[in-house]
């Protein structure tokens, strides 16, 4: 009987952890693809900037022209009005630009991470083994193991000044390496044990 209830009990517990795996993929591929958006927002902005700086510099020679040779008043007007078309045009440009850069800024400002080369969202499912602790953080595959230890304790502190060991897939975890040197990959179930139990 006990092991049917057993049974029973695992079985609900490996369908919590699925489901949460599953919202948290969801998850993970919707920033994924946002990121993306704001990469590729980011360089069209960058390439607005190299042409900006282009114009200033056009501008800054027709300013040096200015200063070095005298003009025919009618040559000088039209110059003038080139500056001015020209300030006015690189007025414009700052203001979207610091648009589009607030309006990047902000986005950014949604997402708990920041991805570099060869980084990876993740989430890692603790669980006790007295079945007292199940829960998923969001982390990247770089992250030392001793920073998503913090994380846990910070949700339950009553475990931290406990003598701690945690296992992945059989392997006791190194806490001072990333989750990739650990081989812990994406959804996968890390188990706290104490070594008073």
């Amino acid at each position: 009987m006990q092991t049917i209830n057993n049974n029973i009990l695992n079985n609900e517990i490996n369908d919590k952890i699925n489901e949460e795996s599953v919202k948290l993929r969801k998850e993970n591929s919707y920033l994924k693809k946002e990121l993306k958006v704001l990469k590729e927002e980011f360089k069209n902005e960058k390439i607005k900037n190299q042409q900006l700086n282009l114009k200033i510099k056009e501008l800054n020679e027709i300013i040096k022209n200015e200063k070095e040779n005298k003009f025919k008043k009618n040559n000088i007007i039209n110059s003038n009005n080139k500056i001015i078309e020209l300030f006015e045009e690189l007025r414009t440009k700052e203001k979207e630009i610091k648009d589009k850069n607030e309006e990047i800024k902000n986005l950014k400002s949604r997402f708990p991470f920041e991805l570099g080369e060869n980084e990876e969202l993740m989430s890692v499912i603790f669980i006790s083994s007295n079945q007292k602790i199940h829960y998923s953080i969001i982390c990247k595959n770089t992250d030392q193991f001793t920073k998503i230890e913090t994380q846990l304790y910070k949700e339950y502190p009553e475990y931290g000044n406990l003598e701690n060991y945690f296992v992945v897939k059989g392997n006791k975890i190194n806490k001072y390496k990333s989750l990739k040197d650990n081989n812990i990959k994406n959804s996968d179930i890390i188990t706290l044990h104490i070594f008073d139990e």
